[in-house]
């Protein structure tokens, strides 16, 4: 499933039926600071096992843009709760530049190629 932006009813009802049928979750999002914060609110709603997926410093580090983030901007990562998201805030905060899904995409698309199993996926869910 691929939401854009805010996430609408129409997708917040297709995750109350994904929790209710055990479907896990692994959310992508770009590593900014509205990106961070959609992430950890959809986090925060889902009933089911949530993971983050792509959202680790590594990937951070691998796909840096060279557009930097607004003070104001910035702002936004003081909002950040999540323990899992805390090592990429931190290093958000300290290069202010942004990443984006699209600088992710053929590593992303590479790995749903592969058998599940194969996919290298942390358990790093919750619920």
């Amino acid at each position: 499933m691929c939401m854009n932006g805010q996430p609408r009813l129409a997708g917040l009802m297709v995750l109350e039926l994904f929790a209710k049928s055990g479907t896990s979750v692994y959310y992508a999002r770009d590593l900014d600071p509205e990106g961070i914060l959609i992430a950890q609110k959809l986090s925060q709603y889902y009933k089911g096992k949530f993971q983050y997926w792509y959202m680790e410093t590594a990937d951070y580090e691998r796909c840096r843009s060279e557009e930097l983030i607004s003070p104001k901007r910035m702002k936004i990562l003081e909002r950040i709760i999540d323990e899992r998201l805390k090592p990429v805030v931190k290093i958000i905060k300290e290069y202010r530049l942004a990443v984006y899904q699209e600088m992710l995409i053929e590593e992303l698309i590479k790995r749903l190629k592969l058998p599940a199993n194969e996919r290298g996926l942390q358990d790093n869910t919750t619920n």
